[in-house]
């Protein structure tokens, strides 16, 4: 399939795209273009941020999409997610007629190749417009997976801070599997009870509000998940 200059226009102006050409200064410049200009074959070498310019004025049949570009501190669990997702359905083309493109501060989006594509990928590409998240369900897993990453460090030391506060314990058992089940069933039933639910900030970092977890209706469901045990993971409770 060979698709004429208009057409590869067309799919490149769609919504949240840019035009991107391979920078003159790279090393591997001629190499890369001697490529990709024939029929698209296996690439041996990844591609940067460094290796591409923008050709907003050019011909390029090369193109991003914002709805993929994510980094530390752009972004979010949606870009993260679209990445994810589109690899999952298309990844047999990967290195073919799209790219990973890589940069400083886990910085990641994709490439795309408007002259091979297929009528597949460009119907994905432009129903990001309506609605820019591939899949729901890889969304939904991405998030969970954050949540489960990010309480342990900032959540759950909080609760064990207020289990030492309200049963005046000392030297708990933190490899205890029971005590740390109890610590999940706590900052769930907190979350519930207090209406919260994790932030998915720009970068896709998971935030929640450690104070939800100190007031006083939090402290009653932490007595009460850890009474029934508590003498079982302190030799210090009272």
């Amino acid at each position: 399939m060979k698709r004429t200059e208009s057409e590869i226009t067309d799919i490149i102006g769609h919504d949240n795209t840019d035009r991107m050409a391979f920078s003159k200064y790279h090393y591997s410049y001629r190499d890369k273009i001697s490529e990709y200009e024939t029929e698209p074959r296996l690439a041996s070498d990844s591609i940067y941020y460094s290796d591409l310019t923008d050709d907003s004025k050019g011909t390029s049949p090369f193109f991003t999409n914002g709805y993929f570009g994510n980094s530390d501190y752009a972004g979010g669990t949606v870009e993260k997610s679209n990445c994810k997702e589109w690899k999952e359905l298309y990844g047999k083309y990967e290195n073919i007629v799209w790219w990973f493109v890589y940069g400083d501060y886990s910085s990641q989006t994709i490439l795309f190749d408007a002259r091979h594509i297929n009528a597949d990928m460009i119907e994905t590409l432009n129903a990001l417009s309506d609605y820019p998240v591939i899949s729901d369900e890889s969304i939904s897993e991405l998030e969970m997976e954050l949540e489960n990453e990010y309480v342990p460090m900032d959540i759950l030391p909080t609760i064990i801070e207020q289990v030492e506060d309200i049963f005046k314990v000392e030297e708990i058992d933190l490899n205890n599997t029971d005590f740390n089940d109890l610590l999940w069933t706590a900052y769930r039933e907190i979350m519930e009870t207090s209406n919260t639910y994790p932030i998915f900030e720009t970068g896709g970092n998971c935030y929640i509000d450690t104070d939800i977890f100190t007031t006083v209706e939090s402290r009653k469901i932490i007595h009460a998940t850890f009474k029934p045990t508590i003498n079982q993971v302190s030799k210090t409770a009272k």
